[in-house]
């Protein structure tokens, strides 16, 4: 089964705000369920009210003003989180955002590449948003579809198209998104990682699959995810020496984590090395007693 290495932004998204912020016991991926951002929101303003200077009330505030069509509110929370940190890059995300809901594509697309520059990752394909319903993402496609007609040579914004549309189910719109942000900017690394990981777990190519994990981790080499993904790819093509190398190499740049573990547990059985596998599993067990 694929491990769904990494997280898009939260957008307009209220169930994955929820799920960020922790502040409802409610599962985010519930196909049925409607989330209301009233307590939400002001659980987070009597946060920033609380604690000035805590960077990360203001974003979170910030991506709750986008989800109630407040781009302006948005807008403001992130300049106030900025005044205090200049270089804190998830306030520039909600700045981009805010900036493009409000018409103001231009200093959104350099806002957002400011943003990109300086954390990559942010744009990764989540598979756990695939579980809500295809109809939650309707206004995300639209709004990046919009920005795409405005902005056309905004990479990034590809990417994150291809990325809804792929947890909307429009899997042939996804891998042309992904292509498209490659053709405009060949050295967005984030987009061959997507477009591996569709390849891989959608098309069942892995061979153009492997090519593409490969591309990601020329542009991405302290990405644990990146070479998670091309150690699984490895390993369901039976190249186990170099998939253990690259899943090696994941969980020494995220020894806290588990899921490399994981994975080097399933490729230790498929070697036939249950003592190998074993360890695995009780590092694992040893990271989370609780669980």
């Amino acid at each position: 089964n694929p491990h769904p290495h990494g997280k898009v932004p939260a957008l307009l998204h209220d169930g994955v705000l929820n799920k960020l912020l922790g502040v409802v016991g409610t599962d985010a991926t519930s196909q049925d369920q409607s989330l209301s951002f009233g307590p939400q929101l002001e659980f987070l303003q009597a946060a920033v009210q609380q604690n000035p200077y805590a960077l990360r009330s203001y974003d979170a505030l910030g991506w709750a003003y986008l989800a109630l069509g407040r781009p302006a509110e948005a807008e403001e929370q992130a300049r106030l989180a900025l005044a205090l940190e200049p270089r804190y890059s998830p306030a520039r995300y909600v700045l981009g955002f805010a900036l493009a809901a409000q018409g103001n594509t231009v200093e959104a697309v350099v806002t957002l590449e400011d943003a990109i520059e300086a954390s990559p990752e942010t744009g990764m394909y989540d598979a756990r948003l695939s579980y809500a319903r295809p109809a939650d993402y309707a206004p995300l496609i639209d709004f990046f579809e919009g920005l795409r007609s405005q902005q056309p040579d905004f990479a990034y914004g590809h990417n994150e198209l291809g990325n809804y549309y792929r947890s909307a189910g429009r899997l042939d719109d996804a891998e042309a998104a992904y292509r498209e942000a490659l053709r405009r900017n060949p050295n967005l690394g984030i987009a061959a990682y997507n477009l591996g990981h569709l390849l891989a777990y959608e098309r069942n190519n892995l061979v153009a699959a492997e090519q593409q994990a490969s591309d990601a981790l020329a542009l991405l080499a302290n990405l644990p995810d990146a070479h998670g993904l091309h150690g699984a790819i490895l390993r369901q093509l039976g190249r186990y020496a170099e998939a253990e190398a690259a899943l090696q190499k994941a969980q020494q740049l995220s020894p806290g984590i588990p899921w490399p573990r994981l994975d080097l547990a399933e490729l230790y059985l498929d070697m036939g090395k249950q003592e190998e596998a074993e360890a695995q599993l009780q590092a694992i067990i040893d990271l989370e007693p609780a669980e």
